[in-house]
């Protein structure tokens, strides 16, 4: 297809069509052969420009071609760098095993913070359902496409269809930070406020929730709050802002504890927040029960970026009867973390299907190996938004799991307010070094 030129000759050299225009065109001919027909939008609009280069682009183009090639499929460069791609009666775990690749790929990009759901990254249509949508989808990024051009064009911005442009976000600076820490400080962050249920999940038996965690939306509040700047943009200024955030949360459980009357919470803290006056002043609020009741999460990157100074906080928590977990571990860092040495109660392993994918031979071995080490009821398998996730916990021993497919699977459901007992009464926390209960021993 193409399209002749603005002027009035017949001879005129015809523009290729655009990329939009053909899948557009593409989607319309597929009106009669839908059925077992998927595509995906892979939004790299959305990453961060370090993340958009032209050799990640040429990364994620190959991962899909076998797929392409295979299952007569079709794949869409668009114009901002988004990729679009069909296929035929490909099996729906193959798609997902190449998307999970290319999320790993750019595991590091803010878009993939751990609030942040993978539909952020990547819509999924069912063209027997969904085709109308993708249709849609090809005819809004065909108009942003001609403003563009028309903006290039006239040397200025045209805002018509400003809504169906992606959005580029600059990186957090210090004028940045500034204006957030002024908003994080006025606002209401109850509207930010999430909660997420742990669950025990037997094969055949519905989840059972035993503990829940207490976090802010961090991607949804920064849109709100600095719509233009990306916040997880600079890690270092994020983890400041993180600092800012744990006094915020902790000025909110100083002011009402209700969420304990539900049962054990845990929260995630930055290692310097569990020593500071903020922190004392809510320890001084709560009872000894109530402290119990009360798991403080500890990212890996901080833990071991000063290990003296984890091991006092974690010390004084104990001393005060909170228990800890160890959050951030994946599939290649698992097996080099010892559990009893750190003193720590859980430890949080994320799910993908690459861990999925490497749980047959040496590496899956020392995975297991791992799980056995720490007991199967201290170690959480988090980030669950699929259903595949529930099938690899029990190949590899363990029996918690947090995630959305959790939440959608007891939404509506009575067991979101009845946590069943995962510790007993008057339990002390983990200690290091000298953690005698055997492997597997319940809390």
């Amino acid at each position: 297809m193409s399209s002749p030129q603005a002027s009035g000759d017949p001879r005129a050299e015809q523009q290729p069509a655009s990329q939009e225009a053909i899948l557009r065109d593409y989607a319309e001919r597929l009106r009669r052969f839908r059925e077992r027909r998927r595509a995906v939008h892979l939004q790299i609009s959305r990453l961060r420009p370090e993340n958009r280069r032209p050799h990640h682009l040429r990364i994620a183009q190959q991962a899909f071609e076998p797929l392409v090639q295979g299952y007569e499929g079709a794949l869409f460069k668009l114009f901002s760098e988004d990729l679009v791609v069909t296929v035929n009666g490909a099996p729906k775990d193959r798609l997902d095993k190449v998307i999970d690749r290319l999320c790993g790929l750019f595991g590091e990009d803010p878009l993939f913070a751990a609030d942040a759901p993978v539909s952020a990254f990547v819509t999924h249509f069912d063209l027997e359902h969904d085709l109308e949508a993708l249709i849609d989808l090809a005819d809004r990024m065909e108009r942003a496409r001609q403003d563009q051009e028309a903006e290039s064009a006239a040397g200025e911005p045209a805002d018509s269809l400003a809504a169906d442009r992606p959005v580029q976000r600059s990186p957090l600076d210090p004028e940045g930070l500034r204006q957030m820490v002024e908003a994080i400080v006025q606002a209401d962050l109850s509207n930010y406020s999430r909660r997420q249920l742990i669950c025990v999940v037997i094969p055949g038996a519905p989840p059972q929730p035993v503990f829940r965690e207490l976090f802010i939306a961090v991607a949804a509040l920064g849109q709100t709050l600095l719509p233009n700047r990306e916040i997880l943009g600079n890690r270092w200024l994020f983890q400041y802002l993180t600092q800012i955030l744990d006094l915020r949360v902790l000025a909110m459980l100083t002011k009402s504890n209700d969420i304990l009357h539900e049962g054990h919470v845990a929260i995630n803290l930055n290692v310097e927040t569990a020593t500071s006056a903020a922190f004392l002043k809510l320890d001084e609020a709560l009872n000894k029960a109530d402290r119990g009741k009360i798991i403080i999460e500890f990212q890996v990157i901080d833990v071991f970026a000063d290990l003296a100074r984890f091991a006092f906080a974690r010390d004084f928590l104990r001393s005060r009867g909170y228990r800890v977990c160890l959050d951030g571990c994946s599939h290649l860092t698992l097996h080099h973390i010892d559990r009893r040495k750190l003193g720590v109660d859980f430890v949080k392993l994320a799910w993908s299907n690459a861990l999925s994918d490497c749980l047959e031979g040496p590496q899956g071995d020392d995975l297991k190996a791992a799980v056995v080490r720490m007991g199967r009821q201290r170690i959480i398998l988090n980030r669950c938004d699929a259903p595949e996730a529930l099938e690899i916990g029990p190949r590899l021993g363990i029996d918690l799991y947090q995630g959305y497919h959790l939440d959608n699977l007891l939404a509506g459901s009575e067991l979101r307010h009845k946590p069943v007992k995962l510790f007993r009464e008057n339990a002390p926390p983990a200690t290091a070094e000298s953690n005698g209960r055997k492997t597997g021993d319940t809390p």
